[in-house]
């Protein structure tokens, strides 16, 4: 979401993260729904909705938001006790 910002005498629009500390996973809602389901960890809504397309029901697909630079502000906790691969881009 953005902001309004005039800090330097010129009003502009700029991006602002949640609030919060940490940010929730790219389909984490999936993670409660099957909770002996294991997951794949990609990077990118893109590649997690493709992942979740190819796969169907026999993985649950996440990433983090914002980026490669990000990832420090995800919220890993709903992944304690998954079985869980990481699929590393390119």
């Amino acid at each position: 979401f953005g902001h309004y910002k005039g800090g330097d005498g010129k009003d502009r629009w700029s991006l602002r993260r949640f609030s919060q500390t940490t940010n929730p996973l790219f389909n984490q809602h999936f993670l409660k729904e099957s909770p002996n389901v294991p997951v794949l960890v990609v990077e990118g809504e893109k590649a997690a909705k493709a992942g979740q397309q190819l796969f169907g029901d026999s993985i649950i697909c996440v990433t983090w938001m914002g980026g490669a630079k990000s990832v420090k502000n995800a919220d890993w906790s709903p992944l304690f006790y998954r079985d869980v691969v990481i699929w590393p881009d390119n």
